[in-house]
């Protein structure tokens, strides 16, 4: 028994030594993580305020033009993006992508594409073309493959729209009169998916990569565009926040300011999710 209690004691012992030495080293390895979770954190609060430099203020004091925006991504940096920029002829071209992925890469990609589609209305002036440009350049920069649906519009002075979609969700007009939403989408394959001369693209070659459409406006119509985040957002039930409730939404808040009616819609979503976690990045652009 003496010797039992003896040899008891040194295991005891032994293994006491080892808990003290093993504590030691995952202590060494917690604050080795710690740190290198620190760092990253940092380099993401940079990231997050660089691409948010990048999105642009809605234009101001515009006579023809009034714009509310909403966007949060699921991380501190996402994959949606939006863009007004100046065109030859007193024209505007608005456009709103949804890049596949998120967080960090995404972000990445986003800001590539800012960079790609101020090159592409520098040489194209129509929804189409500059889609075509801008999936050249897409293919050519970023190898890995990564793909965007976006919706554009340019817009010329008398309220005449040129839209184009690729792949991208829905745009939807509210007309000033009252009557019921209209739906523009176009035929389109997503940017950076194919080239142009990739025989699964199009059977119509180049020109059948990308269709437009033209829309004549009245003053205070109303357009909103979207990204997944917003309808396929769900409620704890697992159901879907869908394209008829944010028109029933923009319906309803149809006699408002702009950013009364961005307002009005957001907490329609937010009080559908009842407190339910976004599964993606959510842009939503009101024009």
């Amino acid at each position: 028994i003496n010797l039992m209690k003896e040899r008891l004691a040194a295991l005891n012992q032994d293994l006491e030594a080892r808990v003290v030495e093993r504590t030691s080293e995952l202590k060494e390895t917690l604050d080795v993580l710690t740190a290198r979770d620190k760092n990253l954190q940092l380099e993401l609060e940079i990231a997050s305020r660089l691409q948010e430099n990048i999105l642009p203020e809605p234009p101001r004091n515009d006579p023809e033009l009034q714009v509310a925006v909403f966007s949060r991504y699921l991380t501190k940096v996402g994959g949606d993006y939006y863009d007004f920029v100046e065109l030859p002829g007193e024209r505007r071209g608005i456009i709103l992508a949804d890049v596949s992925g998120h967080g960090l890469p995404a972000a990445l990609i986003t800001t590539m594409l800012k960079v790609l589609f101020i090159e592409a209305v520098r040489e194209e002036t129509s929804p189409a073309r500059i889609f075509h440009r801008l999936n050249d350049l897409i293919i050519q920069s970023i190898p890995e493959h990564d793909y965007a649906t976006c919706f554009l519009i340019v817009a010329e002075p008398g309220r005449r729209l040129t839209y184009s979609s690729a792949a991208h969700r829905n745009c939807f007009l509210l007309p000033a009169s009252g009557a019921a939403p209209v739906m523009l989408n176009t035929e389109g394959l997503m940017l950076g998916l194919f080239a142009a001369d990739d025989p699964y693209a199009s059977t119509g070659g180049r020109e059948g990569l990308f269709e437009e459409k033209q829309l004549e406006l009245e003053g205070g119509d109303r357009l909103v565009l979207f990204t997944d985040g917003i309808v396929e957002a769900g409620n704890a039930g697992g159901v879907e926040y869908g394209e008829e409730r944010l028109l029933e939404a923009a319906a309803l808040s149809r006699e408002l300011e702009l950013e009364e009616a961005r307002t009005f819609i957001l907490a329609h979503w937010e009080s559908f999710r009842a407190g339910t976690e976004a599964g993606d990045d959510t842009t939503l652009l009101l024009l």
